[in-house]
């Protein structure tokens, strides 16, 4: 008589894990450094982060508009008087892909871990600012917040982009060209007059002093290359009253309004050589060097 065993079937399930994915080194700042109104050129600076996903996981890297503005294209960096700054971020080196939500012209980063085992994603976003708008000093800063999502999950991460604009000053003069004096008849007693410019150039709102050295011979002389020497002033005043000096009160004072305009709309240096000197024939000249305090 045969027997009939029955066979008990067990089905063996293993416990359930849900796909995440998380950061390793979750980007931060962007720090793009000293901004000058002067130059054209672009400054750059890079934030490096890495994730990992668990096997057969999909994440997705996005990142957001920022804290001052609504698009992409460009974003702004702000200060703390509402004065903006174009830059943007960017998932390439080169600058040419604009990170953001893969919407809008924009890239997101799209990742899928097929190994058997957690995946490590390593990149890196860049910032770009173009220098030279015509803007006033301070720290300038957007906020900017990558999301790392998969699934129903999603982490987040905070990068604070900066710059800081410099308050600077460039400057020019024309030389104080006193022409023939003649010292036997125009000028046996009456002074020599001339007049030349200085033009200062600064950061909007930057004040600036702007101070004139003695020369190169202690005081202020023309000397000639025979050795003969001719005294004259340069002054803040047509009327010539108030000397222009190394130090307050005898220096010009000004603020910038904008870095395209310069200080007071040019500044004038009021030359005199006194009658009445007995200098030898021949050119004579002098050297004056003009310094701005910011």
């Amino acid at each position: 008589m045969r027997k009939i065993i029955p066979l008990l079937a067990f089905l063996i399930v293993g416990p359930a894990y849900g796909g995440n994915c998380k950061w390793v080194v979750a980007p931060t700042s962007v720090v793009l450094g000293s901004y000058s109104v002067f130059s054209s050129a672009p400054l750059f600076a890079v934030s490096s982060y890495s994730f990992s996903c668990t096997p057969n996981t999909s994440g997705t890297l996005t990142f957001s508009t920022g804290s001052n503005s609504t698009g992409y294209f460009p974003r702004y960096l702000s200060s703390a008087g509402g004065v903006k700054i174009p830059y943007n971020l960017y998932d390439d080196a080169a600058t040419t892909i604009v990170i953001g939500n893969g919407s809008g012209g924009t890239t997101s980063r799209v990742v899928f871990n097929s190994e058997p085992k957690d995946k490590r994603f390593d990149g890196s976003v860049y910032g770009k600012v173009i220098q030279g708008a015509d803007i006033p000093a301070g720290t300038y800063t957007d906020s900017v917040t990558a999301f790392l999502s998969w699934g129903s999950g999603s982490v987040s991460a905070t990068i604070l982009v900066t710059t800081t604009v410099l308050a600077e000053c460039t400057m020019s003069a024309a030389a104080v060209a006193f022409g023939n004096y003649d010292p036997v008849v125009a000028n046996a007693t009456a002074p020599l007059d001339s007049t030349g410019s200085i033009d200062v150039f600064c950061t909007k709102n930057t004040s600036a002093t702007v101070s004139l050295g003695n020369g190169l011979w202690g005081t202020r002389r023309m000397r000639s290359p025979a050795g003969s020497f001719l005294n004259y002033g340069l002054f803040t005043d047509s009327g010539r009253s108030s000397s222009w000096l190394a130090a307050a009160p005898n220096v010009v004072s000004g603020s910038s309004t904008s870095k395209l305009v310069p200080i007071g709309n040019g500044l004038t240096v009021y030359g005199r050589v006194p009658g009445n000197q007995d200098p030898t024939a021949g050119v004579h000249s002098d050297t004056v060097q003009a310094t701005v305090n910011y």
